[in-house]
């Protein structure tokens, strides 16, 4: 359409020219469509995030719309589609028919497979319906074409004619006549995701009347109903039958990406990188077809408890498109499933992918395989499920000895041949011989007919499962493990240790969700529960009450039924009796040096299970770390070495932190005490360290304790102390070595220390070295690292804090970088959206003073919009408020618009308000006097006068509390003496 615009320059030389100030208009052709792209939300179609991003930035770019807009569509709690702004599931959704534009000016792009829950009710065809009554619309089609007559909106080739009118009502003419039903309806023009496409589609709504176009369209009708019949995944199919089916259908790239997710864990982010790792040359309309195969179905468990879209195949389809694909494809794509993991979580914890892999290669790290423990993060449980279900299809051993020994060896040499193996398996990393060294040692069992000597090799046996299991992590080890050790028992007194380090493993898979249903151990462990054996000769009782963690359960109850059972029971129930049985070793004094090395490493593992007890159940925790405490006493009477002192002030400080959970006066002063015991027990191990007795990694843990219980056992942290807890940071940093998750918590503790300092002393230093802290923190991050948008929020603040104390235009500016790089990796749920939104504000206002840029308060005032309306919580509002009112009435000065003042003056009494709810009478305090200072110049001195007054009311009522502000105080009295005068002159 044809407008007017003002020629600025022209005005400008005419007021020169002949003083007068008269307008100057010009023509102008403006753009006046607006574009809305759109992309309904499923389980299939969020693969096309990136696409969408980039048709985005296309119709931007194109010039052709006065407006872009990206929304997307949500099924609401009724079904019906809701309209919202971002791709996940909270937030604001508003009723689509907000988006109807009558007059015709609108245009509508919706990108969607047409596969999702909404089309199959026929929500979508009815929206469709409505909105292409009255303005341009056409669905973005990115699957194949050959795909598109199995979607929920099936399409016919045709030609599209434009109609008269404004709205641009398109007429369909299809190739092949329709009958009955399928010519009722209006037709949608189906475009492919190609620029050729799209731009005929724009030319044929935008241009004259009966142009047409060679298209492809479906048809929506007001009455449109639900789809019939079933859908893929819920037809009754045999896994085999359901993948026959995928593969007779589906494109070569799809049946091959599908065999290779069936060694991934179908978490979306590692699901794309599996396909750009394997199939080079695809796009996501392979991972589409993939997901809209029905061999799949939506599963929060397999997102890792990020909010990652996750999968998982239906029964026995993982196993079954297992057999299509080869043992080096699986090793490739575990390699890449490892790197994931390393860059997601840090090195430090346990590769499941990477460890398969190699077992799969046939050699491992001999030093790298970390022990069985509860130290395995959750998020990682889905990696480790899928690997171990790849080496049960590829990594079984292969049958080395014959069930009799195959060469009438002996049961004697057939130990020794076996344990020759297992030492070339612990120096090289052999897995062949690790097999081997398994199978030797069932052999010489099946040959060995005396007890004695029989128990000892079933021991052994059991602890070559236990080291195998600790490789591969397949749950038939773990349960061959418990049977052999069990019958150890009770003839090998070492078996007692055997069997708790089984126990404790079994007990992670159960708390972790790792273990299968299908494993037999699990199923044993859930249905025929049973005390451990006692002592040779002697039936087995459990150990006397001082000994056992208080209220477990009782391990010669009357078991429960599996139903009533849950993982998190069986753990506990697991890992008693796994305390049970140490106690049998560990409550006996030695009588011997052998003796005394099985006492002191069962009580060893007996603290480990207690401290296990204590995390798992809360209720226990107290009695469960006091009698860890007094385990730690027994092995500090033999010998006051490092590592024993370390463990005792690591359980002191455990037993404080505890404590200190309680909250009242009483328990917060027992807490700062077994704090004070914790610190004093580090500092007497690091003292009495000698070489090689603590690993580097232990000791820079231990610092890092030392520093906890500094902190824990002072009342009110003055500076003193938080110079000690940064050298006990400072040496953590320094054992932690070549460990960049290690190096990069200590960091992250050292800046939040030197910022507290800075809060104290404002010295420049403190707050320069916080920078460096956090900077050198994120640099050793991995891309993907969670911890990363705090980090950048806080070096972002410090910066601020910086640039308002230097008055640093490269702060300033670093400041917003940093602020903007927090808020791109915090999503929209996160609770502190509001704050780091605040903060990015708070920057440009900054970065505003610096530079005396007007869109830096235009930024701000739009950023602190969006963080009002993120969050309900009064004490973040108040801060909020107060800084829009800051803003509007800088842009009243710079702008010359005294109408910002009257909103700014409303802003600072909601900042009040909101102060008053959170309880925080000194920012209300604060607002009330930014208040005062504009009323002043809205409504006159009597005004700020009462507004002065009503702040010396609020901080009288505070000092009453003990929340003084005599700066305060000192400044609204003097305005009040100087609005008096003024006031008295008028």
């Amino acid at each position: 359409t044809t407008g007017r615009r003002l020629d600025e320059q022209a005005t400008a030389d005419r007021a020169a020219d002949t003083g007068l100030i008269l307008p100057v208009l010009r023509p102008d052709r403006r753009r006046q469509a607006r574009l809305a792209l759109l992309m309904d939300v499923s389980s299939s179609t969020v693969v096309w995030e990136q696409t969408l991003d980039e048709l985005r930035q296309v119709c931007e770019r194109a010039g052709a719309f006065r407006e872009v807009q990206l929304h997307y569509l949500h099924e609401g709690a009724d079904g019906g589609p809701r309209v919202g702004t971002g791709v996940a599931p909270g937030g604001h959704l508003v009723d689509p028919s907000q988006f109807w534009d009558p007059a015709g000016r609108s245009l509508t792009l919706l990108l969607s497979d047409c596969a999702g829950p909404m089309w199959r009710s026929g929500q979508l065809h009815r929206l469709l319906y409505g909105w292409a009554r009255t303005a341009p619309l056409a669905v973005v089609q990115p699957l194949p074409q050959r795909m598109w007559r199995s979607t929920h909106l099936p399409t016919r080739q045709g030609v599209l004619r434009r109609r008269e009118g404004p709205a641009g009502r398109l007429e369909f003419r299809p190739r092949r006549p329709e009958r009955g039903r399928e010519a009722r309806g209006i037709p949608v023009p189906v475009l492919a995701l190609r620029q050729s496409s799209f731009g005929a589609w724009a030319r044929l709504v935008s241009g004259s009347t009966e142009q047409t176009m060679e298209a492809a369209a479906g048809r929506v009708r007001a009455d449109h109903a639900p789809a019939g019949g079933s859908t893929r995944a819920e037809q009754v199919l045999t896994p085999a039958e359901r993948v026959a089916a995928f593969r007779d259908t589906a494109s070569p790239d799809a049946a091959q990406l599908a065999a290779c997710l069936s060694a991934a864990p179908l978490v979306l982010p590692v699901m794309q990188l599996v396909q750009r790792a394997m199939l080079v040359d695809s796009g996501p309309e392979v991972l589409a077809e993939v997901l809209l195969s029905g061999l799949l179905r939506t599963d929060e468990e397999s997102g890792g408890g990020e909010r990652l879209p996750g999968y998982a195949f239906l029964d026995g389809v993982r196993e079954e498109l297992l057999e299509h694909l080869g043992a080096g494809s699986a090793i490739l794509v575990l390699k890449h499933c490892s790197e994931y993991v390393e860059r997601r979580y840090g090195r430090t914890v346990r590769n499941f992918p990477a460890l398969a892999a190699a077992v799969l290669a046939g050699s491992v790290d001999p030093g790298g395989s970390a022990p069985a423990g509860p130290s395995d993060d959750s998020r990682l449980r889905v990696f480790a499920r899928v690997s171990a279900q790849v080496l049960r299809r590829f990594g079984r051993p292969d049958q080395f000895v014959q069930p009799g020994g195959g060469d009438g060896a002996g049961p004697r040499e057939l130990s020794e041949r076996a344990h020759d193996c297992l030492d070339r398996f612990r120096s090289y990393g052999t897995v062949r011989d690790l097999d081997m060294g398994v199978q030797l040692l069932g052999a010489a069992v099946r040959g060995e007919e005396r007890i004695a000597e029989r128990a000892y090799l079933y021991g052994e046996l059991a602890q070559a499962l236990l080291l195998r299991w600790e490789l591969r992590r397949l749950g038939e080890d773990l349960g061959e493990a418990l049977s052999a050790v069990e019958k150890a028992l009770p003839h090998e007194r070492r078996a007692h240790l055997t069997l708790a380090r089984i126990l404790e493993a079994m007990a992670d898979e159960a708390e972790s969700g790792r273990a299968g249903a299908d494993e037999a151990w699990w199923l044993r462990v859930l249905t025929e529960p049973q005390g451990p054996p006692g002592r040779p000769g002697e039936p087995w009782r459990p150990p006397a009450v001082p000994e056992a963690p208080p209220a477990l359960p009782d391990a010669e109850a009357e078991p429960r039924r599996p139903e009533v059972r849950s993982p998190h029971e069986v753990a506990l129930y697991l890992l008693n009796r796994a305390h049970s049985s140490l106690a049998l070793i560990g409550g006996i004094p030695p009588a011997s040096a052998a003796q005394r090395a099985d006492w002191r490493a069962a009580s060893l593992a007996r603290v480990r299970v207690l401290r296990r007890l204590a995390e798992l159940e809360p209720k226990w925790a107290g009695g469960c770390l006091d009698s860890a405490v007094r385990v730690s006493d027994a092995l500090l009477t033999e010998g006051r070495t490092a590592d024993v002192l370390l463990l005792r002030g690591s359980l002191l400080l455990a037993l404080a932190r505890h404590t200190a959970a309680g909250r009242d006066e009483e328990a917060l002063l027992t807490a700062r005490a077994y704090a004070d015991r914790a610190a004093t027990d580090l500092y007497a191990g690091f003292e009495t360290l000698a070489p090689g007795s603590v690993t580097d990694a232990e000791i820079s843990r231990a610092w890092l304790d030392n520093a906890d219980a500094v902190e824990l056992s002072r009342a009110e942290p003055d500076d003193a102390t938080r110079l000690i807890v940064l050298q006990a940071l400072d040496q953590a940093r320094r054992y932690a070595g070549p460990d960049r998750e290690a190096q990069a918590v200590c960091l992250l503790r050292m800046a939040k220390v030197l910022r507290e300092r800075y809060e104290s002393t404002r010295s420049r230093t403190h707050l320069d070295s916080a920078v460096v802290a956090w900077s050198e923190a994120l640099e050793l991050m991995g891309p993907d690292d969670p911890r990363r948008a705090a980090a950048f929020t806080e070096l972002g603040d410090a910066l601020t804090a910086r640039a308002r104390a230097m008055e640093s235009v490269d702060d300033a500016r670093g400041a917003v970088r940093a602020l903007r790089r927090a808020l791109d990796e915090t999503s929209e749920s996160d609770p502190e959206l509001a704050r780091r939104r605040y903060l990015l504000g708070a920057a440009h206002v900054q970065r505003f003073h610096a530079e005396e840029v007007l869109s830096d308060l235009h930024e701000a005032h739009w950023i602190l919009g969006a963080a009002a309306r993120a969050t309900e919580r009064s004490a973040v509002l108040a801060r909020i408020w107060l800084l829009r009112a800051e803003v509007l009435r800088l842009l009243s000065e710079r702008t010359g618009s005294p109408s910002r003042l009257g909103e700014a003056a409303d802003h600072a009494l909601r900042a009040a308000a909101e102060s008053r709810a959170a309880g925080e009478p000194l920012t209300e305090a604060r607002a009330r006097q930014v208040r005062a200072l504009l009323l002043e110049r809205t409504a006159g001195p009597a005004r700020a006068r009462e507004e002065h007054l009503e702040v010396l009311r609020v901080l009288s009522a505070a000092a009453e509390s003990g929340a003084a502000d005599t700066e305060a105080e000192a400044l609204s009295r003097a305005e009040i003496h100087r609005l008096d005068g003024e006031l008295g002159a008028s």
